[in-house]
């Protein structure tokens, strides 16, 4: 799972899932030019492609400038436990900073917490007039409706059909996703990390919030 949002003032990527690196090149891009990466949490889905990503940095690109990453409180561990586990002795530290969210470049962030299994982060960027809230893996709740109120932009996961098993392991179901972005007074809800969904029910989430996208993988959406 990797979102990516590109603007005149840089890069920035949500999460970083293990074929990042490889999504990325298919798309004609290169992480160097990223600068910063947003983790919600430390699942391997949307972090594990952060040693494929500084392994990168390090011989391919020789990278002069660390990339930027902000995360949960165990991202560093995360990241050299990791790394190192797959690439053994050479180090990386030169390629990377974790760094807070007010230091983060060159977007303005704030975040709340998740409703996961694992600790989390649901993030708000504002990026050139435009405000893009990013939900990671989370359950639904007032205090994501008031952190994504007046948003342009909603990346909202749909990992569960069922809500009950949506509630116990910390994900929604796209109409709750949906339900989130009406109540929040949303522009656009983006749906993504979500199943096969039949027709039926992508009518009935168009019927709660019209304004809904359903991208695919490598998708280009232009803001």
């Amino acid at each position: 799972m990797s979102v990516m949002i590109e603007s005149a003032n840089g890069r920035v990527l949500l999460d970083c899932g293990p074929q990042t690196i490889y999504n990325l090149h298919r798309l004609g891009h290169k992480i160097v030019d990223v600068r910063s990466i947003l983790i919600s949490h430390l699942h391997g889905d949307h972090a594990g492609g952060l040693p494929f990503v500084l392994l990168d940095l390090l011989f391919r690109e020789r990278n002069k400038r660390a990339i930027q990453i902000v995360g949960p409180s165990a991202l560093d561990e995360f990241i050299r436990t990791s790394y190192h586990l797959f690439y053994g002795a050479t180090d990386p530290a030169g390629v990377y900073e974790i760094v807070s969210e007010e230091k983060a470049f060159p977007f303005t962030v704030t975040s709340i917490p998740a409703k996961h299994t694992v600790p989390g982060v649901c993030y708000r960027l504002e990026v050139e007039g435009k405000t893009f809230v990013y939900t990671g893996d989370t359950s639904t709740g007032k205090d994501l409706v008031d952190f994504a109120r007046g948003a342009d932009y909603l990346i909202h996961e749909a990992a569960e059909l069922d809500q009950e098993r949506a509630r116990q392991y910390g994900h929604s179901t796209p109409l709750q996703a949906a339900k989130t972005a009406a109540e929040a007074k949303v522009g656009k809800l983006i749906l993504v990390h979500r199943p096969v969904l039949s027709n039926e029910l992508v009518a009935e989430i168009l019927k709660v919030f019209s304004e809904t996208v359903f991208p695919q993988d490598l998708d280009v959406m232009e803001i």
